[in-house]
């Protein structure tokens, strides 16, 4: 829809988030009046797991929302970086979720685009139910078209409830669809209907098939499935699925993340909704679609499928195709008073087998009953004698030789740290993330111009030891660029950099546009990483900085990084005529250092004299190459501008204030315009 700034509220001060809207939607007239009008309500809505929205700001072309400025990512990159939650914190997570759902639809506003990218975390680390924020919350129903129901669709394929993709009609319900694959993702890995295949192919699927059960109790598989159910009728309201999981018992939860659920060889088809009671806080009682229990323990079924109409099978019967019939459920009494998940009554375990001739006998003889997992173990014990027969041969039991202890599995908690514009305009953001497969960590640095103009030039960073407080002479992490960037890496030496700083490397010749990002992959080689990459960045972050500030006092280098901003000295002028005279002035940059005792002033970035096509090495990497197209002068009315930077004295003044800005940086100086001889 845009793209998202993080700017600084000058009276509240403090950060926030202003969404820039793309520039179709700010000439649109129609999104325009539905923004205005709903303003008041989207302000309005304070819960503490939303991202609020403080204000809509339209200024000419521009569209903008300001909202709460929340640092700690999303839960979609916590699920790319790190793999699938463990089932007692995805369910943890889901709870403020569906409060927040709870309360927006009470004030009559609906998401639209629930997924695990629109869930954001107000702290870095491990994800914790109070630091859950929805964002975007109703925003994506303002940017809708009215032709979106017969163009296209509004949202993610993968979230979307399958009465939108089959009459373009959204409810609350909906959005409870959404969050149900939501958890079903962070348990999982990967959303159910998920494959190959185009969205229509996932349309298909969200509308016909059946979610693929998850190796989880089969307590917590039934409120999942009730969350996914095709009939919007049939699933809770978001304070029902809210209490639903409160209410389900820790040691359902209390087992390991599961691995990432692969795609199912084959769907399965929804078919015909089994039958379970879901009783309200009202008293009334109504049914659950597709209430399935996978397979718990001794309870295994082979399959399950409701009865179809008419049919004349009894209840849980086995039929030709060795299908387990749902049994008819028994009266369960008048509804409690309060929200309340019922399970179904077990199913037998049964066999799929050759259909019974009438009058055999259902009962089986015992060794029938286990003869596969009799045949699984001989075939494991005969693998077993063998292997250890094999080994025996070969010598192994005689060896004095210890084995040595396999390395421990590595859990590092991934991290990312926002850095600071520099006074140019360079930003600099950093991310980690441990890679198990390569037993590195994977570092990414994003430099971005964040003004009007490009940059060009050397970026220097520190990359030291994992432990902020390893003193000097500690082993520096091996950092590797990778081969396909852009850019070329070199650590500092004094010979070329005048400093050798422990651990400082610098990336040579960076090119930026204006607003443009370079994302590069660095690979980290060093001893066992931390347990949590965040102090680690931060000290990359503070060491650079402090490197930045003291190793060149008032040398002109990594100028996009260490420049402070400009000094402009101007002289005062005579008027001879009356045609005026040009004024002389110079530009110089403001290095760290250059108060200190004895520093000399640099050579100016330009002067009043300099010809466009002169333009120096520092002005080209603080404009990104734009030069003199980069400078704005402003001066006196006692004075003109010509050529954009060259300043003429007309009229006599005591002081005349001239302002020089090069790119983001900018400087004043002053100067007096006299008359001959007075």
């Amino acid at each position: 829809m845009g793209q998202v700034w993080r700017a600084w509220d000058r009276i509240d001060q403090r950060d926030v988030a202003a969404k820039l809207l793309l520039p179709e939607l700010a000439q649109d007239n129609e999104v325009l009046t539905r923004f205005l009008r709903e303003k008041a309500i989207l302000v309005a809505l304070h819960h503490p797991h939303i991202v609020r929205v403080h204000d809509f700001v339209a200024e000419g072309q521009n569209l903008a929302i300001i909202m709460d400025w929340v640092p700690g990512g999303s839960l979609g990159e916590r699920l790319r970086q790190a793999g699938p939650l463990a089932p007692a914190l995805a369910t943890a997570v889901m709870a403020p979720v569906f409060e927040a759902l709870a309360y927006a639809h009470g004030q009559g506003v609906m998401h639209r685009d629930i997924k695990p990218d629109n869930v954001l975390l107000s702290e870095l680390g491990e994800p914790r139910p109070a630091a859950v924020r929805i964002g975007d919350f109703g925003i994506a129903q303002l940017a809708q078209r009215e032709s979106a129901k017969t163009t296209g669709v509004l949202g993610t394929p993968l979230y979307m409830a399958p009465e939108y993709l089959h009459s373009g009609d959204f409810t609350p319900a909906a959005d409870i669809y959404a969050a149900g694959v939501m958890w079903y993702e962070l348990m999982a890995g990967r959303t159910p209907f998920a494959g190959p295949g185009t969205d229509i192919t996932i349309g298909l699927r969200q509308l016909q098939k059946a979610p693929p059960p998850l190796p989880v109790t089969g307590e917590l598989w039934a409120i999942l499935d009730q969350l996914l159910a095709k009939d919007p009728s049939q699933r809770p309201d978001a304070d029902q699925a809210g209490q639903l999981l409160r209410e389900l018992p820790p040691e359902i939860l209390s087992y390991e993340p599961l691995p990432r659920q692969p795609t199912p060889a084959e769907w399965v088809d929804a078919g015909a909704p089994a039958q379970l009671h879901f009783a309200s806080g009202a008293g009334q009682t109504r049914q659950i679609d597709r209430l399935t229990v996978p397979p718990t323990g001794d309870e295994a079924v082979t399959s399950a499928k409701a009865a179809s109409p008419g049919s004349a099978k009894s209840p849980g019967s086995a039929t030709s195709e060795g299908v387990v019939e749902v049994p008819e459920l028994p009266d369960f009494g008048p509804a409690p008073v309060k929200t309340e998940f019922r399970p179904r009554p077990t199913l037998a375990t049964l066999t799929a087998a050759e259909p019974k001739t009438e009058g055999e006998s259902a009962e089986l003889p015992w060794w029938e009953k286990y003869r596969r997992w009799l045949i699984i173990g001989a075939g494991a014990l005969v693998v077993i004698v063998g292997l250890v027969v094999a080994l025996w041969q070969f010598g192994v039991f005689d060896s004095d030789e210890v084995e040595p202890i396999p390395e421990p599995v590595v859990s590092v908690v991934p991290a990312h740290v926002l850095g600071q514009a520099s006074p140019a305009g360079l930003r600099l953001d950093w991310a980690a993330v441990w890679n198990p497969a390569e037993s590195a960590t994977e570092l990414t640095l994003t430099a971005e111009a964040t003004g009007a103009h490009g940059l060009r030039g050397d970026v220097m960073v520190v990359i030291p030891p994992w432990s902020a407080g390893e003193t000097d002479g500690a082993d520096c992490p091996n950092v590797a660029l990778s081969p396909d960037s852009r850019v070329t890496m070199e650590p500092l030496t004094k010979s070329k950099d005048g400093t050798d700083v422990q651990c400082g490397y610098k990336f040579l010749d960076l090119r930026l546009d204006q607003s443009d990002r370079l994302v590069l992959q660095l690979r980290v080689t060093a001893a066992t990483p931390p347990t949590d990459y965040s102090a680690w960045l931060q000290s990359i972050v503070s060491q650079t900085n402090e490197t930045l500030r003291e190793a060149w006092p008032g040398a002109s280098r990594f100028p996009l990084q260490r420049l402070l901003g400009l000094r402009v000295e101007a002289s005062s002028v005579t008027l001879t005529g009356g045609e005026g005279i040009p004024v002389p002035y110079y530009v110089y940059p403001v290095w760290p250092g250059d108060n200190e005792a004895g520093s000399i002033l640099p050579e100016p970035i330009f002067q009043y004299e300099t010809l466009p096509v002169s333009a120096t090495t520092l002005l080209s990497a603080i404009t990104g190459g734009d030069n003199f197209d980069a400078v704005t002068v402003i001066s006196c009315n006692e004075t003109m501008i010509i050529d954009r930077y060259r300043v003429r004295a007309l009229q006599p003044t005591d002081r005349c204030a001239l302002t020089v800005q090069v790119g983001e940086l900018d400087g004043q100086g002053s100067f007096a315009i006299e008359m001959q001889g007075s």
